[in-house]
C-alpha cells in the first residue's frame, strides 16, 4: 500500500513536471477594450481549441493573449476582461499551477476553467465558470464555441 502510493505521488509529480506550456502569442489589437488572457498547456486538443476560440474572439473585436499555465503566478489579470485556463485533470484534481492561481482568485468572476479528463465529466468545485471536456478532436470545435460563449458574457 505504501508502495502504491509512493508511486502514485511520483507519477503525479512526474507529470505535472513535463507539462509543455502553450506557445506565447498574441492576436488582435492591445488597444482594443475588450480584452481576454488564454493560459494552457500544450496539446494538440488544447491548441486546437485555443487557436479556433481566438480566432473567433479576435474576429469579434477581442484582444487576446495567450501564454503558458507557467506564467499564470506572474501575469497581471486585472487588465483582462477574461482569464481563460485550459488545464488537465490528474488524479481527481486540477493542475497544481490552476490550484494556485484559484488559491490567489477564488471569486474572480472573470475566470473561466476548462479541464480536460478521461471521460470528459469531471468538473472542479470552484466559484467561477468551468467547462469539462475529454481530449476528443471531434469536440475542439464545440469547446471552443462553448469558451467564446463563456468569454463574450464577461463583457
Amino acid at each position: 500500500m505504501k508502495r502504491a502510493l509512493l508511486l502514485i505521488i511520483f507519477f503525479s509529480f512526474f507529470a505535472s513536471g513535463c507539462k509543455d506550456n502553450m506557445t506565447k502569442i498574441e492576436a488582435g489589437n492591445a488597444s482594443f477594450a475588450k480584452k481576454v488572457m488564454i493560459a494552457s498547456e500544450k496539446s494538440d486538443f488544447k491548441k486546437d481549441v485555443v487557436i479556433k476560440a481566438m480566432g473567433a474572439l479576435v474576429k469579434d473585436g477581442y484582444f487576446v493573449q495567450v501564454t503558458g499555465l507557467d506564467d499564470l503566478k506572474s501575469a497581471d489579470t486585472a487588465q483582462f476582461g477574461a482569464v481563460v485556463i485550459l488545464n488537465s485533470c490528474w488524479a481527481g484534481a486540477m493542475d497544481g499551477r490552476v490550484n494556485d492561481f484559484m488559491r490567489d482568485h477564488p471569486d474572480d468572476r472573470n475566470v473561466i476553467i476548462f479541464t480536460t479528463a478521461g471521460d470528459g465529466k469531471w468538473k472542479p468545485d470552484l466559484k467561477v465558470d468551468v467547462i469539462s471536456g475529454a481530449s476528443v478532436m471531434e469536440t475542439a470545435d464545440s469547446k471552443a464555441q462553448e469558451i467564446v460563449g463563456l468569454v463574450k458574457k464577461k463583457f
